[in-house]
């Protein structure tokens, strides 16, 4: 700046000396103006700003001239080894670009708003698994996860040595895809790593209405080598879809039944060839665990009495929220059953030794037999209606619900 002023002085003497010809009233040859106004981005990389100043019109060139030449000169006198040496910026990589439908309205959560309120879930419902609980479990636990909680309670009260309930992750909350929705009732999706135990778990958690705090609705353990569709960044969020989409190859109502005829017919049920069976490792489960009790259960009770085997979709509604393939991450609940009767009229069917059933079922025996059920929690991938691709299956949990006498 104290050069060009310099100069600028300079060159009003040299045409106030020059006494030449000065002509008026002729058109002077002019260019746009010229923005000067510069910012400085967040990496130190000059990019333009908004306009502050232009050079004025009808300016005359020549004080370039010796502008330039004097830069020269100033340069000359330096070497190379003397100029600052720039490293060069890197270029930065492309990433996936995000087109947010026409409409859509705000992110039902920030990442730090949900990672809070998993927070603050994970340690009411380690508070409420302590003491038993289930008014406390209530406040931040609902649908099937709810359900297996007051079952678990139940047995503890009764069985001293039962099993705590699967705890509730806190932290650190890896992912989170939030419901794009400005009213209630709200939802986000949430996958928290848990280093200790070296699992990951996948939950669902909505908020019934502005006066009621978020609870956990789905919760379920995701596979080692689980791949997880493309999902929007959290702070565009995604649509939550209907119970009955058309727009996906399954609706999300019709998923949790299709899964459980699976289930019970396998490869013979027409709904096998919609579901990714190398990857399912919760079917793989269940059929070598119904086959290992059947053998034992044929081992002494073959001759009077019979153990069948059945799923259904549970009683909780499903969720669906959108990915970025057109598909969708669906959370269903599923209902196994286990049906013990006996086959000659003089048979009794007795629980033995199976507490649970007998803490469940209030009685250690029975002419007509028991049935217990279980509660699965399973997260699917389910790709748009049309797709080849089939469905897969990404994270389950199962916890026992209810026995009772027939």
């Amino acid at each position: 700046m104290a050069v060009g002023v310099v100069l600028y002085v300079l060159g009003i003497r040299h045409v106030r000396r020059s006494r030449g010809p000065r002509r008026k009233g002729l058109p002077v040859p002019v260019t746009e103006p010229i923005d000067l106004s510069v910012a400085e981005s967040d990496k130190g990389v000059i990019s333009a700003g908004k306009p502050r100043r232009s050079l004025g019109r009808g300016r005359t060139s020549f004080i370039a001239v010796p502008v330039v030449a004097l830069t020269a000169g100033l340069l000359s006198g330096c070497t190379s080894d003397a100029w600052p040496q720039l490293a060069p910026t890197e270029t930065p990589s492309p990433t996936a670009s995000v087109i947010v439908p026409e409409g859509q309205q705000a992110p039902a959560v920030t990442k730090q708003q949900a990672e809070r309120i998993v927070g603050e879930v994970a340690e009411t419902v380690a508070q409420a698994d302590e003491a038993k609980d289930a008014d406390l479990a209530a406040t931040r636990l609902d649908g099937a996860l709810l359900a297996e909680r007051k079952t678990n309670y139940t047995l503890r009260e009764a069985i001293a040595d039962y099993t705590m309930p699967t705890a509730v992750p806190g932290k650190p909350v890896e992912v989170v895809l939030p419901q794009a929705y400005d009213d209630w009732p709200r939802s986000f999706l949430a996958v928290v790593t848990d280093d200790e135990a070296n699992t990951s778990s996948i939950m669902v958690l909505t908020q019934a209405d502005p006066w009621t705090p978020y609870k956990l609705s789905y919760l379920g353990n995701l596979g080692g080598n689980t791949l997880m569709p493309e999902l929007a960044p959290s702070y565009i969020g995604a649509s939550q879809l209907a119970p009955d989409s058309p727009f996906l190859l399954l609706p999300p109502d019709e998923l949790a039944s299709a899964y459980a005829d699976v289930l019970d017919k396998g490869d013979e049920s027409e709904f096998a060839g919609m579901f990714d069976e190398e990857s399912d490792l919760f079917r793989a489960g269940v059929v070598a665990d119904r086959q290992e009790r059947l053998d034992e259960f044929n081992q002494t009770a073959k001759e009077t009495g019979s153990l069948t085997f059945s799923a259904a979709a549970g009683e909780f509604a499903p969720f669906a929220i959108a990915t970025l393939e057109s598909g969708a991450i669906v959370a269903v609940s599923i209902a196994e059953t286990d049906t013990v009767k006996p086959t000659n009229e003089d048979a009794v069917i007795k629980v033995g030794d199976n507490q649970t059933v007998k803490t469940l079922a209030g009685a250690d025996q029975s002419a007509s037999g028991f049935s217990t059920t279980f509660s699965d929690q399973l997260f699917f991938y389910v790709p748009e209606k049309g797709s080849s691709e089939p469905i897969r299956l990404l994270g389950y949990s199962s916890s026992i619900l209810k026995g009772s006498v027939l």
